[in-house]
């Protein structure tokens, strides 16, 4: 249940970015890491909640931050456990509209 309600909110606000290759998020990850880790963040195995919170709440590179106001606290939780790492994880991938 919790992961299906971190997929949907994670497709309203990062899936235009960062679940497809063509995304501007995904392209940056790409150069970063140049194929080293997955630019698709649904394919990351490294992913730590705590993580993932720091970066939508304070933005990083060309990445904006996510107010409270935007994202609220409980559903960022929900998007971080989302993006964890657990038991099936790879499979799971965003479908867009």
């Amino acid at each position: 249940m919790q992961a299906a309600a971190g997929g949907k909110i994670f497709g309203k606000w990062c899936g235009d970015c960062h679940s497809t290759p063509g995304g501007s998020g995904s392209q940056a990850l790409q150069r970063k890491y140049r194929g080293d880790i997955p630019d698709i963040l649904e394919q990351r195995t490294d992913l730590n909640p705590d993580y993932v919170r720091h970066v939508v709440r304070h933005g990083v590179s060309f990445m904006p931050s996510f107010r409270k106001t935007e994202i609220s606290d409980a559903d960022l939780s929900l998007v971080a456990t989302y993006l964890a790492p657990s038991p099936g994880r790879a499979d799971r991938v965003t479908k867009r509209p």
